[in-house]
């Protein structure tokens, strides 16, 4: 939670075995934005565990499994889309815009050999490498002026405005990629809560300064969100690589 939300709209699912951390922040009002992120962390999560055998299998060659699996995340996507849109329209029988639910997404999904990074909305996704964070997905946003009263004295402020969302729309378009991995790399999902006041490079440094310690370091950066003020929900979720494929065909990654 927050320092000034009184409910917390962010959703999240680690799956360990499967590699995958899935962050989603809802809107709509806190029911309506709370069950939009539900909805689509249980699809990504149902939809990826029950297909992660066929994409982890060996017999397969490289080249299909890169290709099944960024079209699963695509899929799911574009499902979980749909589940959340048909929601708020039954939510919302006057068509009432406003009032129709939706939520960002951020997603990692790492396996052995390359990670599928996705992202709808400002939620984010970063890879952490030795001393090097890099983000590797790209905020749906548009910034723009607060309007004031004219007679207001105060200087402007700038308001930010998610340009994409799953369930707002019928139909939503996806950021995403295909990520080499090696073994220490780390990948951390958040919604805006974190980034909006913690920085990359404070975000790496006590990822870093931790000695190993991610749980601590996690609550490390929750913590340091809301001592600055905690103007949203906070999620961060952590997925690190143990190996790489050659090394160990068994335990790959752990989520926190």
């Amino acid at each position: 939670m927050g320092r000034r939300r009184t409910t917390n709209e962010d959703s999240f699912v680690l799956c360990e075995e499967e590699g995958l951390c899935v962050v989603c922040d809802g809107m709509g009002g806190h029911e309506s934005g709370e069950v939009a992120s539900r909805l689509a962390v249980d699809l990504f999560a149902d939809r990826i565990t029950e297909a992660y055998t066929k994409l982890a299998a060996g017999s397969r060659k490289l080249s299909l499994r890169r290709a099944l699996a960024q079209e699963l995340v695509i899929e799911c996507t574009s499902d979980a889309n749909h589940l959340i849109h048909s929601e708020g329209r039954r939510r919302s029988p006057d068509g009432d815009f406003k009032s129709r639910m939706g939520t960002t997404l951020a997603l990692a999904f790492v396996l052995p050999e390359f990670a599928v990074v996705a992202n709808v909305g400002d939620s984010r996704v970063y890879r952490i490498r030795e001393r090097a964070i890099e983000q590797v997905t790209e905020d749906h946003v548009i910034m723009a002026e607060k309007k004031r009263h004219p007679a207001d004295p105060r200087p402007p402020r700038m308001r930010k405005y998610v340009t994409r969302a799953l369930g707002t729309k019928a139909e939503v378009e996806p950021d995403v990629h295909l990520v080499d991995v090696f073994p220490g790399d780390l990948f951390l999902a958040c919604s805006d809560g974190l980034t909006d006041v913690v920085t990359d490079e404070e975000i790496l440094d006590l990822l870093k300064r931790g000695a190993r310690d991610y749980r601590k370091a996690v609550r490390s950066l929750i913590s340091l969100a809301n001592k600055r003020g905690g103007p949203d929900n906070v999620t961060v979720g952590l997925v690190e690589v143990l190996s790489s494929q050659e090394d160990d065909d068994e335990d790959d990654t752990e989520a926190l």
